[in-house]
């Protein structure tokens, strides 16, 4: 759709020359995707029975294997500013009990799990995000004029999430929708990247973990320690790059 991705590419050229001389426009993208509680079928954690004809070693209820949480993602082509940007996990109170939250330590400073009604994000959590945001790159605001980059997912829409993002000094720019394989650098270059260190770990975690059960709270670490392998290692500027989306 070569109409919509010039629209797409002119507003985030005047977005960026919209940028007073001295703060340069600072491009990040966020993103949600969907990681699954306990990962099915993957190669290395199942022993294929033919003679009980199903698979031995899927330790997990129902509940587990059906249950999802949301990974709020956030990459810039800023290297040093990388490291401030927030990484959140959403999951619901059935999943993320008091005690688990309580327990919860260790994590690295960028990374936050939010215990919520739902595992879905929302208008409200993106609010909640933005806040966030603002307060994580704290001086950065001052310096750079910060340009976010969504996709026009339902969540994202809403005109107090416009109004609290000019509060937060945050200007919002939007990829077309059925634009986001082309155009969105999460999709492009991170989801998928992401998702193969997320498998990777929980096949180790599940190795080294009695009877094969992974506890939310390995799983929770499993999570984080993906993150860590992925995104504070990738030169997102290229992938930037590579979908268009360069502040000029």
């Amino acid at each position: 759709r070569p109409c919509q991705a010039s629209a797409y590419f002119q507003w985030v050229n005047a977005a960026s020359a919209a940028a007073p001389a001295n703060r340069p426009p600072l491009l990040i993208n966020m993103d949600e995707t969907a990681l699954v509680r306990h990962a099915t079928g993957l190669v290395g954690t199942v022993l294929k029975c033919s003679i009980a004809k199903k698979n031995v070693g899927e330790v997990a209820s129902l509940g587990d294997r059906r249950s999802h949480m949301t990974f709020l993602a956030s990459i810039t082509p800023d290297a040093e500013v990388q490291a401030r940007l927030p990484q959140v996990l959403i999951g619901n109170e059935r999943q993320l009990s008091a005690a688990t939250m309580r327990n919860l330590t260790g994590l690295p400073e960028n990374i936050q799990v939010w215990r919520c009604k739902s595992a879905w994000n929302s208008h409200a959590l993106m609010r909640r995000y933005l806040s966030l945001l603002a307060s994580s790159l704290g001086s950065v605001l001052k310096d750079r004029y910060v340009i976010l980059i969504l996709d026009v997912a339902r969540c994202h829409l809403h005109p107090t999430i416009l109004a609290h993002a000019k509060r937060c000094g945050i200007r919002l720019c939007y990829i077309p929708a059925s634009m986001t394989a082309e155009l969105q650098p999460c999709d492009t270059h991170l989801f998928a990247r992401f998702k193969g260190a997320f498998q990777e770990v929980w096949r180790r975690q599940k190795s080294i973990s009695p009877g094969g059960a992974v506890s939310t709270m390995q799983w929770l670490h499993v999570v984080v320690d993906a993150i860590e392998a992925v995104l504070p290692t990738t030169d997102w500027e290229a992938a930037f790059a590579a979908v268009g989306a360069v502040a000029e």
